[in-house]
């Protein structure tokens, strides 16, 4: 049985009314944009809001076959093998990616492709170094040698003083753009932000699924606050900070974090149910509230309200810093252990 859950009934914020404007629209026509992870939850609304610039040329990439076969009903009505531009590929390969950048020549790659639950990948680091830090770096790779112009990596908030397997890729992610940003490729930028409301796999999904079929609760700690944002919201920031480029690392102002046991509460009312909520204890590289910066970041506001930057070049924001994460003997240790 599915449920529908609205944003503002859970989170108790109103929905937030964003789209692309006209310097948006102006900076993206024309051009051949990427998108990777194109069939998931982020993705797949960014394709959405793409699919609306007038002469713009979407190139939808990911390794989920049925994704893409949804995606391309979605926005162009057509099934999937009918369209040239719905690209079956892992970003691991460095081969096909390779192949894909040099004979489509984008003018901008829109990154969200990654693993991105957190307790499966403290069981398997290797599959999160595999794709969040080697499949990121093939595309940066690739887009580097054929001068791809620009280039956004959709990062998460678990990067910000990161004690998780994913909170490490994704941050390693992070640095691997800045390091190209900072010799050369100046469209080449991050976005990070926290969670999107009942995102695929999201624990909105998990709480939702579990009431619906009677189930307790399993809440980790009743202290637990997370950030939450609409996910059309999230996608269309995370273009207009493609389009901004102010910095490094762009981060969306996603009000205040919300305590889960009120995100349940809400839930249980909206269901009509009460069932039983099971406290598990903290699971490994999961922390009670998430930061949305390292303590040595500092943020700068822009003329989008939402959208706030750390500055470039400022001493001690990088981790012992390295500008080249192939210097940083943790980031190397780290990811040869994992693929140990």
């Amino acid at each position: 049985m599915a449920i529908e859950l609205k944003y503002e009934e859970i989170t108790g914020n109103p929905t937030p009314i964003i789209g692309l404007e006209e310097r948006d629209l102006a900076f993206l026509r024309d051009k051949t944009i990427l998108v990777t992870g194109a069939g998931g939850s982020i993705g797949s609304r960014v394709m959405n809001q793409l699919a609306h610039v007038p002469d713009v040329n979407l190139i939808a990439l990911d390794r989920d076959e049925n994704a893409l076969h949804s995606l391309s009903l979605a926005v162009s009505n057509t099934a999937l093998f009918q369209e040239a531009n719905y690209v079956l590929q892992d970003i691991r390969d460095k081969v096909g990616i390779d192949k894909l950048i040099k004979e489509s020549n984008p003018s901008l790659i829109i990154h969200c492709a990654a693993l991105k639950h957190l307790s499966v990948l403290e069981r398997y680091p290797r599959e999160a170094v595999l794709t969040n830090v080697l499949g990121t770096k093939n595309l940066l790779d690739s887009a580097v040698k054929y001068k791809t112009p620009g280039f956004l990596n959709v990062s998460t908030d678990k990067a910000a003083e990161p004690i998780s397997v994913l909170g490490k890729t994704k941050r390693i992610a992070e640095l691997l753009v800045i390091h190209h940003r900072l010799n050369g490729n100046s469209g080449f930028t991050n976005v990070r932000f926290g969670n999107v409301f009942n995102s695929k796999g999201s624990v909105i999904e998990t709480f939702a699924h579990q009431i619906l079929n009677g189930a307790s609760i399993t809440l980790t700690d009743p202290h637990m606050k997370r950030y939450f944002m609409h996910i059309d919201e999230a996608a269309a920031l995370a273009i207009k900070s493609a389009v901004l480029n102010a910095g490094d690392i762009h981060i969306l102002d996603m009000g205040k974090p919300i305590l889960m046991t009120e995100i349940i509460e809400r839930i249980q009312i909206v269901l009509n149910s009460n069932v039983d909520i099971q406290v598990t204890g903290a699971r490994n590289g999961e922390k009670l509230n998430e930061d949305l910066m390292n303590s040595f970041e500092n943020l700068e506001h822009t003329d989008i309200s939402k959208i706030r930057v750390l500055a470039s070049n400022q001493p001690g924001l990088y981790l012992k810093d390295s500008l080249d994460i192939t210097n940083d003997a943790d980031a190397l240790l780290f990811i040869s252990e994992s693929l140990a």
